[in-house]
């Protein structure tokens, strides 16, 4: 679906050009792109029927490091809800997460990024008040460059995961 907003009939979805439905400053594809995958969605619900536990996200590729294509370049944005009434503890926070796995499923250390909405009150993250109970923790687009020149001719696999809880 690219429509502008991912209820829950969609956990993974392929955007579009547009803006995010929310931050309308942040556009729904990086620059100089034409789409891009979203995970997760508009709302914390359970697909069982009730509100919470909330949703979970993954989605990852494998590929072959070639001498031709020894890096692997990526773009992200991040848009966190953040209850300001009744806010979120620390092990229940929203996050996002990057790892790179080797062939044999070991994480590549210098690769990984985790971020959750207490944490992206810095490193360029910005807040913006959505409504008297919520706050949303966003940071635009950010290109990530990484050199896998001691991977030539070896699968890698990258991965991306989002939960709008760490309940999820």
């Amino acid at each position: 679906s690219s429509g502008g907003t991912n209820t829950t009939t969609f956990v993974h979805e392929l955007v579009t050009a547009g803006n995010d439905p929310y931050i309308t400053t942040v556009s729904r594809v990086p620059p100089g792109h034409t789409s891009a995958i979203r995970l997760g969605d508009d709302e914390a619900i359970n697909l069982n029927g009730g509100i919470y536990p909330y949703n979970h996200q993954m989605i990852r590729n494998t590929f072959t490091v070639s001498a031709a294509n020894p890096t692997i370049t990526y773009w992200y944005a991040i848009v966190f809800s953040q209850a300001t009434l009744i806010p979120h503890d620390q092990s229940d926070q929203p996050y996002f997460k990057i790892r790179l796995f080797d062939k044999n499923g070991n994480e590549i250390k210098c690769a990984s990024y985790d971020v959750d909405a207490t944490k992206g009150t810095s490193d360029g993250f910005k807040i913006q008040n959505l409504n008297t109970s919520v706050d949303l923790v966003y940071k635009d687009w950010v290109n990530i460059y990484i050199p896998l020149i001691n991977y030539i001719g070896q699968q890698v696999t990258i991965q991306f995961e989002s939960s709008d809880c760490n309940q999820g």
